[in-house]
């Protein structure tokens, strides 16, 4: 099961892997799909809704009449070009042939003549096949999957792009399962159930087999859908400056790059170590040597309108509708809940906000569409709250809330109750949630029909040194059999590299397999004696990888228990008192207000007549806050967040932040000749870095920063840093053609060795060409680094996998799936390290975006770090 290549072996070995666990966001796929729960020991009262996540699956080649040929090559005389351009870079056919099997997708056995033949999944169920009331570990769990269109008729093809997981929220274990189209409008999921307790099953339409087809079709015909420019420049007559702008692109003279023209129509410009061609319109006056510079062109959107809706998201407006048609939504929480309402103001046209003049921090707010009887209601959770000022009146309880409505059929509740309750001791909210719980209870007695969700905490907010901490596998073997048990062991160190002799390490392990995304946590158990030992069933055919992430070294968590049971007031609220004063005045006077819980910090607030006490007698909560000198206590009218005080010692901060920090990440780069190349997410590593590190000093090169070079250097601890574009095509700013060079050529042109470091990537620049293009590409690649690596075996060589973030035509995370599957094709056998972070942009809660912010760029280069870094 663990894979050879050097990814695997020797990260799990040597490396403390760091990296980002995200299993799914959840509010993307709210109410997309049917979510089936049930417990290993006992039946779960009722269904909910399922979360959403990303990833992708293998899909093998199956056999039919009705499918197109994977490769796309039918001829004899291709198949001869085939194999005398695939044994240039030492490619077998049967290589070959499991590279088309890898990206294979089966097609619709009929023309698709109107958009409701789509799959539609609002209409498309899933069932557990034999469901029983409890499980027994290293068991399988059988799921059908069934496609129908928007009609609600079965479907009798297939080709939709499934994705199917199984998870526990609690501990945010997970797994893929394998999803086999059987080509009929079904679809089966096989999961190992690896772990005791609960699971949920979950399953996602990412496209349909109809918006599959027009992805394909447009990356097979339509590429020159993005253009460029190529700028032309020159002497004219008498002293003058001649310059022109033409349309250039990639010469393929075909799917669709043949538009450029044929015979003399173009300028042409080869390399010939690559043997790639770019191509631009002739200009009229000026020689084909006079281009100059290079810039992204534009885009032609050529979908039709029946295409624009295929790819569009899958619940759209009509049938996110009738989803919510004739439900009144209850929400109370916090902000992480007033975006789930935002998302549906804006995704139902007909559900208008009403403006209720209130403070829109705290709510309450209120959206109803009439026509389709949907009532919309958000607030927030009453004190502590932390938000701008807003009236006390309009804060409620959300017990109190629950105790006031009836419920039944038509009637959902989702709450949430997390962040402002961090800095308060466990039994304070533990208090808080049970008289919630209480009132749920009473809820479901009087109308169990009632809809209940509860959305848990965000992630977001985060001694022992993880750059010397290691693990290593026991009885390591070559392969293993499903159901086998593996057994890790953490060794925790200090900065000094000493082994720690007491336990507390907040550690979180998981197995995954980069390639299908399928995960499984670990069962982490202290040893106590500074070492920790994981368990992990293996619950999949094929390799494997461990990771292991220190999440707070024992001293750090020491600390955040500290001030988390001393320091409550560590956050503080304003209550705004207001009455009538002398002289027809009005009096206004602002205090410190927080929760009278008498420890923990809270006492600070003073004692006996020290302060106003507003008690709510069905929570039996208390809201205390400083006395006013001139008004009364009942005067109080408004809240809002006060502030914050950190009290955290120097040394406590040291604890607290991130793993890699200035030191250990200088330390890192030291003596190291670090070459960056790909594109702009590529540059944020770049970013990263020179932020992280003041002694990397950036030199200004007077070149365009979008395409590069770009430089920076710290000449004490002898680091260079390089990034640069990674040649056309590529969507920039005008920039100098003799500036964009080829990642093949770079590599070719230098000598490698300890001290030097390649990372590269490329994917979002190429999802509007053909896959025998960007092959070709990533091919030339390859037989550069094998190059690198027989003259110098000790270079590094980490390969970034394309990010998720483009849901269009131009660059569809579809695209992006087929360019990760050739990527990792082609390297497999290689001596590199494959970075992938498809998951980690797919999963994080933070907005999806093709660059990722600040929080997931962190955790990449942690990951990275712990490349180049081992020990």
């Amino acid at each position: 099961m663990p894979s050879t290549n050097k990814t695997d072996i020797d990260s799990r070995l040597q490396h403390f892997y760091k990296e980002r666990s995200c299993l799914w966001k959840l509010l993307t796929g709210l109410f997309l799909f049917l979510l089936t729960v049930w417990s290993y020991v006992e039946n779960e009262r009722k269904k909910q809704p399922s979360p959403s996540f990303l990833s992708w699956h293998r899909v093998e080649r199956q056999n039919s009449s009705n499918s197109s040929s994977p490769t796309g090559i039918n001829s004899e005389e291709s198949q001869i070009q085939i194999s005398s351009f695939y044994s240039e870079f030492g490619i077998s056919l049967d290589a070959y042939s499991r590279l088309q099997q890898a990206v294979y997708w089966p097609e619709p056995d009929r023309s698709i003549t109107d958009v409701s033949m789509s799959t539609s999944p609002a209409h498309t169920t899933f069932i557990i096949e034999n469901l029983k009331e409890s499980y027994q570990i290293g068991e399988e769990l059988f799921v059908t999957v069934h496609a129908k269109n928007f009609e609600n008729k079965s479907k009798s093809y297939g080709g939709d792009f499934f994705q199917a997981k199984l998870f526990w929220s609690v501990t945010k274990a997970s797994v893929f399962g394998e999803v086999v189209d059987l080509l009929n409008g079904s679809y089966s999921v096989r999961f190992l159930l690896p772990w005791d307790g609960e699971a949920q099953v979950a399953v996602r339409l990412i496209h349909s087999s109809e918006a599959v087809q027009v992805l394909k079709r447009h990356r097979d015909t339509d590429s020159d859908r993005v253009y460029f420019n190529g700028y032309y420049e020159g002497p004219g007559p008498n002293k003058t400056r001649l310059r022109e702008t033409m349309t250039c692109n990639v010469k393929w003279d075909k799917n669709g790059l043949e538009r450029m023209g044929t015979g003399d129509c173009c300028c042409e410009y080869n390399d010939p170590r690559t043997q790639e061609t770019w191509r631009c319109k002739r200009p009229k006056s000026l020689p084909c040597s006079a281009l100059v510079y290079h810039s992204m062109g534009g885009y032609r959107n050529r979908l039709t309108s029946e295409e624009k809706m295929l790819i569009t998201c899958h619940f759209a407006t009509q049938t996110t509708t009738k989803c919510l048609k004739d439900k009144h939504i209850y929400m109370m929480g916090d902000s992480t809940t007033r975006q789930w309402f935002e998302f549906f103001v804006k995704a139902v046209p007909n559900l208008k906000q009403m403006n209720l003049h209130v403070q829109y921090q705290s709510g309450p707010l209120i959206a109803v569409d009439v026509e389709n009887n949907i009532y919309l209601h958000w607030r927030a959770h009453g004190v502590p709250l932390r938000t701008l000022k807003t009236a006390v009146a309009d804060l409620h309880y959300i017990s109190n809330e629950i105790d006031d409505q009836a419920g039944g059929p038509h009637t959902v509740f989702i709450i949430n109750l997390g962040p402002h309750f961090t800095t308060y001791p466990l039994d304070f909210y533990t208090h808080r949630v049970l008289r919630i719980r209480k009132a749920v209870l009473a809820l479901l007695q009087r109308a169990p029909d009632t809809t209940v969700i509860i959305k848990t905490v965000n992630t977001g907010y985060k001694g022992t040194s993880s750059a010397h901490t290691t693990f290593i596998i026991e009885n390591l073997k070559e392969s293993y059999q499903i159901g086998e048990e593996l057994f890790v062991t953490v060794h925790a160190k200090d900065f000094d590299n000493t082994s720690k002799s007491y336990g507390g390490d907040f550690f979180q392990a998981k197995l995954f397999w980069s390639e299908t995304k399928a995960s499984v946590f670990g069962e982490v158990v202290d040893l106590l004696n500074g070492s920790y030992s994981v368990r992990f069933l293996l619950p999949w055919n094929g390799e494997a990888q461990v990771a292991v992430r220190l999440i707070h070294s024992s001293e750090a968590v020491q600390v955040v228990k500290h001030h988390r049971d001393t320091d409550s007031d560590r956050v503080y609220f304003n209550g705004y008192y207001e009455g009538p004063g002398p002289n027809k005045t009005r009096l206004r006077e602002t205090v410190t207000c927080n929760m009278k819980w008498d420890k923990n910090g809270l006492e600070r607030m003073g004692a006996g007549d020290c302060c106003c006490e507003h008690n709510d007698p069905r929570t039996q909560e208390t809201w205390r806050c400083q006395r006013p000198k001139s008004l009364p206590c009942s005067a109080l009218m408004y809240h809002s967040m006060g502030g914050y005080r950190n009290r955290l010692t120097n040394k406590e901060k040291m604890l607290i932040t991130r793993h890699f920090t200035t030191q250990t990440t200088t330390a890192c780069l030291k003596d190291k000749h670090i070459y960056m190349m790909g594109d702009s997410t590529m540059r944020q590593w770049f970013e990263f870095f020179v932020k992280a590190v003041p002694t990397l000093k950036k030199m200004n090169l007077h070149v365009q920063y979008q395409s590069g070079p770009l430089i920076a250097v710290d000449v004490e601890n002898n680091i260079d840093l390089h990034w640069r574009a990674h040649g056309v095509p590529l969507r920039t700013r005008k920039t100098a053609i003799a500036d964009l060079h080829y990642i093949s050529n770079e590599i070719d042109d230098q000598a490698g060795g300890p001290h030097t470091v390649f990372i590269f990537n490329l994917g979002p620049h190429f999802t509007t060409y053909p896959l025998d293009f960007y092959t070709h590409r990533v091919l030339r690649i390859r037989k550069a680094v094998l190059a690198l690596l027989q003259r110098a075996p000790d270079t590094t060589v980490i390969i970034k996998t394309v990010n998720t973030g483009y849901k269009d035509i131009f660059g569809s995370d579809w695209y992006s799936l087929q360019l990760n599957r050739v990527l990792h094709w082609a390297f497999q056998d290689v001596g590199v390290y494959i970075l992938d972070v498809w998951q980690m942009t797919a999963c994080h809660y933070s907005k999806e975006n093709i660059h990722p912010g600040p929080v997931i760029i962190k955790n990449e280069m942690d990951i990275l770090l712990s490349f180049l870094c081992p020990d």
